[in-house]
């Protein structure tokens, strides 16, 4: 990156999106899961699963996991799609949490 206008140059070459949908999505579950958490004082996670397909097991695992600390979590399933791994979700939030090391 040039610190000046007089600085050396180069060459970007930018490849656009064909579709903007999954990064305002992605922005909306981040601001919705700030709000739950400010409203909750930090004791309710949020999750957002837009189906229960294969994309919503993987919504699923990435936003579940780093908020198991939380005694309380909202799954978010408006607009879902629906699908088969709903079952699987289901066992997953049935297990007992084990293995886990706080300091």
């Amino acid at each position: 990156m040039a610190r000046a206008a007089t600085g050396p140059s180069r060459e970007v070459v930018v490849q656009p999106l064909s579709s903007e949908f999954a990064l305002r999505e992605q922005d909306w579950i981040t601001q919705t899961r700030a709000n739950v958490a400010e409203l909750s004082q930090g004791r309710v996670g949020y999750v957002y699963l837009a189906d229960f397909h294969q994309a919503g097991a993987e919504q699923f695992i990435r936003q579940y996991y780093p908020q198991l600390d939380r005694p309380a979590l909202l799954l978010d399933v408006r607009w879902n799609v629906g699908g088969f791994t709903s079952q699987l979700i289901l066992e997953r939030l049935r297990r007992p949490r084990g293995g886990i090391f706080e300091p």
